[in-house]
């Protein structure tokens, strides 16, 4: 209940949590009162009463005034309070109907409201009448002022047109220079679509090279082993026989990770000489067909068995993930279409306002939201009306019944258009994948479908060049990007959710992210990093291991509790302060006051494992 004159709440218990609501509303713009709300919104101060205490269901278009009203120019929140809005305004119109259809209250009644409600719509009416007036007066001046501002356009035209006569046949020399320059130029342009069309051809064509060359390498390897078993000897014995030294190399005594991966940087260096070798072997032979009909088809086929030897019990042994999660898989590193090591991967590279500027003024947001995000903003007439979103994810992309394109490397997958979003999936060449979201805040907006086609096919560009760009700068030694999210919270500290297991965790992108949930999955804890420009908006304060948090229940769900928690405050690269931090997400089937308490105390937790990782570093 916000702080003020003890309320008692007389409706249906779902009319009560909208009124509830209504209250916690109006305590964030100090509107505590039925006086308050109608001196702010105009209408009936004994129709507001029964608004607040729950007796009469707010009408939706009332809802929406109040919400729009306390969040400002806050899209996101308002966003989120007016969805919040929707949920407890439908069940409690329901529940008001099926009270009257039960008799609950007295016809006269009924009618009593119908008519206040018909006079509140009477005087909204005049007042939205007066305000048309007033904007009438104003267009009628306005247009006045254009028609004399069009009058003195028109005469400043023709005095340049008699002023300009003189130099007319030099404007049109220049323009007929213009025009051959043109026509060089697009000759020039439809040649070197040729040459790229030649060279994509040939880039195809060596793939398949690489392919056949693969299939033949394991072949040989296959025939090597085969003929020495057949000699007598078992599988292993004709490992090392035929490549003396090599697996415990590789393995090391116990095939532990740690000699995997020296033996990894000895195969990259020999790998690398082989691939010499072998392409002065095609040189002196002047074969670029299949490697099968190399005019030296031994020693090829023993330099590939050799190199496949090597190779294959790294690759079956080893997933592409170090111990952080952010080592690149060997066998695609660098290769176009990847993503490449997580902490390295920048997702701002993939993004150019310049390409999206045709749906607005734009701006590149790079210190927005989680780490693994960055944002395009679309402005019109000075108001932030929409954004392309990027996110990188580990997730493996999976779609069913999805349209999808294959460029290069990568695939594609269109989503239909949602009401406020259009979503686009790069499924990458290393089985992660790229979000491209157009999402909208604010009218007039652009299509977002096509804001979310324009940044996919600059990302899709990117990726056909190479992996994703890396970040040019290392973050802050103090920065949470350095810190694994899921080294937060151990068994003990979980326990203030019941039935969260720490076995039971799921680490995000780049382990910049990290949750935990029961078996049922019906209780969850998530932690993750995130970026803002401003916190306080975001939850009623409260003290968290000595420094003021923001707790926010029923922020993602009715069973939630969400705590943002600054960790550090740094300028951006448009020299604004921005705040780092913590954010935790609790979800279980318990009282709101309870899961939030729990909330706290597993963010508390968090905060000191933070320091403690900061110390030591």
């Amino acid at each position: 209940m916000p702080v003020g004159r003890q309320r008692t709440l007389v409706g249906g218990p779902k009319a009560n949590e909208l009124a509830e609501f209504l209250l916690q509303l109006g305590s964030r713009r100090d509107l505590t009162t039925a006086r308050s709300f109608a001196q702010q919104f105009n209408g009936n101060k004994s129709l507001w009463a029964e608004y607040l205490n729950g007796s009469q269901v707010i009408p939706f278009r009332r809802l929406r005034q109040v919400v729009e009203y306390v969040c400002g120019t806050d899209a996101k929140k308002r966003e989120l309070d007016l969805a919040h809005a929707k949920r407890l305004h439908v069940p409690a119109i329901a529940e008001e109907r099926a009270t009257h259809a039960s008799g609950g209250v007295g016809k006269a009644q009924v009618a009593d409201r119908e008519m206040i409600t018909a006079h509140q719509l009477l005087t909204d009416a005049q007042a939205i009448l007066a305000d048309a007036r007033d904007a009438d007066e104003r267009a009628r001046a306005v247009i006045a002022l254009l028609l004399m501002m069009c009058a003195h356009a028109q005469n400043s035209v023709h005095h340049l047109t008699e002023h300009n006569s003189a130099g007319h046949a030099q404007i049109q020399q220049r323009l007929a220079d213009a025009r051959l320059n043109l026509g060089r130029t697009e000759r020039e342009l439809k040649g070197a679509r040729r040459r790229l069309s030649v060279a994509e051809r040939a880039r195809k064509a060596l793939q398949r090279e690489v392919e056949e060359a693969r299939r033949e390498t394991e072949r040989l390897r296959r025939r090597a082993v085969g003929a020495a078993l057949r000699l007598g000897e078992n599988d292993d014995t004709a490992q090392r026989h035929l490549f003396p030294g090599r697996r415990e190399t590789v393995l090391g005594q116990e095939g532990d990770l740690a000699h995997q991966y020296q033996g990894l940087e000895r195969i990259v260096g020999e790998g690398e000489k082989l691939a010499h070798d072998l392409s002065i072997i095609q040189i002196h032979t002047g074969s670029l067909g299949p490697w099968s009909r190399l005019r030296r088809p031994l020693a090829t086929g023993l330099a590939l068995t050799v190199l496949a030897a090597l190779v294959a019990p790294v690759i079956t042994g080893f997933d592409g993930t170090g111990p952080d999660g952010d080592k690149p898989s060997p066998t695609l590193a660098g290769e176009p279409g990847t993503m490449g090591g997580a902490r390295k991967a920048d997702p701002c590279r993939l993004l150019d306002s310049a390409s999206l500027s045709r749906f607005g003024t734009t701006r590149l947001m790079t210190d927005y939201g989680e780490i693994n995000r960055c944002d395009v903003v679309v402005v019109r007439n000075g108001v932030e009306v929409a954004e392309a979103q990027v996110y990188l994810d580990a997730v493996p992309a999976e779609f069913e019944r999805i349209p999808v394109r294959t460029v290069g490397n990568v695939t594609v997958a269109s989503f239909p258009r949602e009401e406020d979003a259009c979503v686009r999936i790069i499924a990458t060449a290393d089985r992660q994948q790229i979000q491209i979201i157009g999402k909208q805040w604010d009218t007039p907006a652009p299509n977002l479908c096509e804001l979310a086609d324009a940044a996919t096919d600059h990302a899709v560009a990117v990726l056909d060049d190479g992996p994703v760009p890396r970040r040019s700068e290392e973050p802050s030694q103090d920065s949470l990007a350095r810190i694994d999210a899921c080294a937060l919270l151990d068994a003990a500290a979980l326990r203030h959710v019941p039935g969260v297991s720490a076995r039971d965790k799921h680490p995000g992108f780049g382990r910049w992210k990290c949750e935990w949930s029961s078996a049922d999955g019906g209780s969850r804890v998530k932690v993750e990093y995130s970026r803002d420009d401003l916190l306080k908006d975001n939850g009623e304060p409260a003290d968290i291991a000595g420094t003021t948090g923001f707790v926010s229940p029923r922020e993602d769900g009715p069973d939630s509790c969400v705590v943002r928690l600054p960790h550090r405050t740094y300028t951006n690269s448009h020299g604004n302060p921005t705040i780092e931090h913590l954010q935790l997400t609790a979800h279980s089937p318990q009282p709101s006051g309870r899961l939030c308490d729990a909330a706290e105390a597993l963010t508390a937790a968090a905060a000191k494992n933070i320091a403690k990782h900061i110390t030591e570093k």
